[in-house]
Parts: C-alpha cells; structure tokens; sequence
C-alpha cells in the first residue's frame, strides 16, 4: 500500500486526489490554530485541504482554541468552533473533541498543530479516524492518515514504520496544499506588472531552498525587468 502511494504521489494527476477518498469521509473537522504568537501558516495551508473536501461534498469546520480563526476561515466559506481551553492541554482538549465528534456527528479529524503528539492521536482516535500533515518521524501513532509533501521526507522511514499498517500515507510534492488564488496564476504573465517579489519558504529551511531558489532567480527574465 505504502509503495504505491509513494509512486502514484509523483505523478500529477495526483494533485487532484482528495484525501476524502482515501478514508471515505463526510463530515470533517479540521483542528488548527492561530493569532498572536502562531501566525496563520497552519490555517491558511489546511484551506485547499478543506476546499478539495467540500468539493467533493463533504461538509468541513474549522476547530481551534479560540476564535480568533474564525474571521479567516468564513472568508472562504467555513464555520469555526472554539474550545476554549489553553494550547497544550491535551487532556481537555480530547475530551472536548470528543464531544464535538460526539454532538456534530463529526467522522474525521485532520489536525495541523504543533502542540499534537502520537499521544494525543492515540487518545482522539478513540472517537474517529484522524489525519495529520507529517514531520519526519514525529508522528507515528493513532492516525488514519499522514500527508507529507516535505523536500526533506525520508521515505524509507515511511516504507519501514507503516509497510505494515493500515495507515493511509501520502507522500511527494504533488500534496503541496496550494491556494486556489496562486494556483490560479500558474500561466498567466505576469512580468509587466510585477513591481517586486516576496520570497519566502516559511519558519525554517534545512536544505538551503531560499538560497536555491534566490540563484535561479539571478539570472532569470522576471528579476532583469526590475529597476
């Protein structure tokens, strides 16, 4: 199963694959935060998760610790549910997820926080599947689902640990989470317009990207149109 994920996440017709159809999902909750002192990177990169599920038909909420997300996710046409209890407490917080699974009739969860460990995936997957975006070997325990598309995956850690499980693993950079509005700019010339360029690989760059990526750019027709 593992193998022929790994082989099938490096064509692109994978791009279009939604993670409902490797669980058989309806109703999703996904659990990320942000405001002060978190930003909105786990928030914003779970979007084209949760509107790739609701175009296939799932109905999707947002659940966080508060509700400062909430004003985020409704601009792009999802609901949000507040905990209400302090980041890091895993024991609440399960016991509160339960009972959102419980009430709302919730059958997946996919959690995007640094505050999760293979304990608190234990303890949630008692109530429902969960999934998660993965981080090397963090994560190994109680998930459904894990979905890597980092440069610096280690797939033979990935082949070893899960060979044998029944865990659904997706891996490769064809489950880059894009945004619809910069996908939607792919072929579009832009070079007449482009007054500068943000560039950014988010929190951390093990394997130099932004070095990488600012070395073709040098030379490249965009950045000698530039004053």
């Amino acid at each position: 199963r593992l193998r022929a994920a790994i082989s099938r996440s490096e064509r692109p017709s994978c791009r279009k694959i939604c993670i409902m159809t490797s669980v058989g999902i309806c109703k999703v909750a996904i659990r990320a935060d942000g405001g002060r002192g978190i930003g909105l990177g786990h928030i914003m990169r779970t979007i084209p998760v949760a509107e790739a599920l609701r175009d296939r038909g799932c109905e999707v909420v947002y659940v966080s610790v508060n509700d400062l997300p909430g004003s985020v996710v409704e601009r792009y046409g999802f609901g949000c549910r507040s905990l209400g209890c302090e980041v890091g407490d895993i024991n609440a917080e399960v016991r509160m997820m339960g009972d959102l699974v419980s009430e709302e009739g919730v059958t997946f969860v996919f959690v995007d926080s640094f505050c999760a460990n293979n304990a608190y995936f234990k303890m949630l997957s008692r109530f429902c599947p969960v999934g998660t975006f993965g981080y090397g070997d963090r994560f190994s325990e109680g998930l459904s689902l894990i979905v890597s598309y980092l440069a610096c995956t280690d797939y033979e850690w990935y082949e070893r640990e899960f060979a044998d499980r029944s865990t659904r693993v997706l891996l490769g950079s064809s489950y880059v989470p894009v945004r619809r509005e910069f996908s939607s700019l792919r072929g579009l010339d832009r070079y007449g317009s482009t007054k500068g360029i943000l560039l950014t690989v988010g929190g951390s760059d093990e394997l130099g990207v932004t070095g990488a990526l600012l070395e073709r750019l040098v030379d490249s027709p965009l950045i000698r149109s530039f004053d």
